[in-house]
């Protein structure tokens, strides 16, 4: 990860229900990887040489 401040802290600084805030930024960074893992492998899946199937 880049080292934005966002992604640590070095004093407590508390965010939604008393959890540290670079947590929830953890979460995002990683929803928003799988978020764009999911959009390149179905564009990807779309390709024809992805559909022809062996039998």
């Amino acid at each position: 990860m880049m080292p934005f401040p966002w992604f640590y802290d070095l004093e407590y600084t508390p965010w939604l229900f008393g959890v540290p805030r670079f947590i929830y930024c953890w979460l995002a960074y990683g929803l928003l990887v799988i978020g764009t893992i999911a959009l390149w492998w179905r564009s990807c899946m779309k390709r024809p040489e992805y559909q022809e199937y062996e039998d």
